[in-house]
C-alpha cells in the first residue's frame, strides 16, 4: 500500500498547500539544489517507463520495440513491484521544492501526482481478480497484435515467435487471478463471461481458426530484412506457435471460463454486487476524470435525459399514427 498517496497528490495539486502540508513533509521548507533525477520531467520519464514495462503490448502499439518479445506479467509479485515503483515516484514528487520549479514544471508535477493518485484509487478495486472484457480482453489484444508487431530483422522475428510462445503463461496468470477473485468474491458479470466464451468458441471454429491464423501471420507476410531461408523459418515457427501454444491456450482459457468462472459469476451487471463495489465505483468514477458530480447525480441526469428522449420519440410516433414508441421503432427498423 502506498503511503498517503492521495494526500501527497492533493498537496501537489494545490488543493491544500498549507503550513500543515509542510509539517507533514510534503515539501522541503528550504531550497536545495535540484539534481536531474529530481526534476518533474525526469520523474515523468520514469513513470512512463514503468507504464511501458508493465504494458508491453501498449509499447508495441506505440512503436517502442524494446518489449516486442514479452507479454504482460499479471502476477501478484509484478503488481507489487509496480506499486513500489509508484511509491518511489511519489516520494520524489514529495521532495520537490515548489519554489525552484518553473510554472510548466510545476504543472507536470501536479499532473503526475494526479495520475499516481488515480493508480492507487483504481488498485483498491482489485481489477486483476475479476476484470474480463469481450471488447479489450487479452484474447482480443493478442489477435490485434498481428496488426502492430513489426518484423524487420532476424532479432525482430525471434522476438515475435518468443512472444507468441508466452501466450499460455499469460492466460494461465489471468486464470490464477480470476481463481483468487472467486475465492474472495470478486467476479465478473455472467453476461460478460458468456460473451468472452462465445468469442473464444468462434475462434475454435474452422472459420475463426483461419481468421486467427491469418491475423497473427500478418507480421510474417509483411516481414522485411530477412533472407529467404529466415523468412521461411519465421513462417514455420509462427505456425508452430499457433498450433502448439496459442490455439491450445485459448481453448484451455475457454474451458476455464466455462467450468470455473461462469458458475461463480455474478448475475448483476452493477458493481454494487461486488464486495466494496460501491466504493470501487466511486473510485473508478473519480479516476475517469468525470465532471465534478457524484455518480448518483450523473445517473439521475442520464435518467432524465432518457425520459426526455422517450417523450420526444413518443411525440414523433403519435404524429405518425402510432400509440407508443415500440411499434414505431419496429416500423423504422423494417422500413
Amino acid at each position: 500500500m502506498l503511503r498517503r498517496p492521495l494526500q501527497i497528490a492533493a498537496a501537489l495539486l494545490g488543493l491544500s498547500v498549507s503550513a500543515s502540508a509542510c509539517a507533514l513533509g510534503y515539501f522541503r521548507p528550504l531550497p536545495v539544489p535540484m539534481s536531474n533525477r529530481d526534476s518533474p520531467v525526469a520523474i515523468a520519464d520514469d513513470f512512463w517507463e514503468v507504464q511501458l514495462a508493465r504494458s508491453p503490448l501498449l509499447a508495441t502499439r506505440l512503436g517502442d520495440r524494446r518489449f516486442d518479445a514479452v507479454l504482460p506479467d499479471l502476477g501478484g509479485l509484478a503488481r507489487r513491484e509496480v506499486a513500489h515503483k509508484h511509491l518511489d515516484l511519489l516520494r520524489r514528487l514529495q521532495d520537490l521544492n515548489p519554489g525552484q520549479l518553473a510554472p510548466s514544471a510545476w504543472r507536470t508535477a501536479r499532473f503526475l501526482a494526479h495520475l499516481l493518485g488515480q493508480e492507487e484509487e483504481v488498485a483498491a478495486c482489485r481489477l486483476p481478480l475479476w476484470q474480463l472484457s469481450p471488447f479489450d480482453g487479452l484474447h482480443t489484444q493478442l489477435i490485434e497484435l498481428g496488426e502492430v508487431q513489426v518484423v524487420d530483422s532476424s532479432a525482430a522475428a525471434t522476438a515475435y515467435v518468443t512472444r507468441l510462445g508466452g501466450v499460455p503463461s499469460l492466460l494461465e496468470q489471468q486464470q490464477a487471478n480470476l481463481r483468487d477473485g472467486i475465492k474472495e468474491g470478486w467476479v465478473a458479470p455472467r453476461l460478460l463471461v458468456q460473451r468472452v466464451i462465445d468469442q473464444l468458441l468462434r475462434l475454435e471454429a474452422p472459420a475463426g481458426a483461419g481468421a486467427l491464423d491469418a491475423a497473427l501471420l500478418q507480421p510474417v507476410q509483411a516481414a522485411t530484412g530477412l533472407s529467404t531461408g529466415d523468412a521461411q523459418s519465421l513462417h514455420d515457427d509462427v505456425c508452430a506457435a499457433l498450433r502448439d501454444s496459442v490455439r491450445p491456450a485459448l481453448r484451455a482459457h475457454r474451458l476455464f471460463l466455462e467450468q470455473s468462472l461462469r458458475p461463480a459469476a455474478r448475475d448483476s451487471l452493477s458493481l454494487s454486487a461486488q464486495p466494496g463495489g460501491e466504493a470501487c465505483y466511486r473510485q473508478l468514477f473519480s479516476a475517469a476524470g468525470a465532471a465534478p458530480s457524484t455518480p448518483a447525480q450523473i445517473h439521475d441526469a442520464a435518467q432524465e435525459e432518457l425520459e426526455r428522449q422517450h417523450e420526444a420519440m413518443l411525440e414523433l410516433a403519435q404524429a405518425q399514427g402510432f400509440t407508443s414508441v415500440e411499434p414505431y421503432q419496429a416500423f423504422l427498423r423494417h422500413a
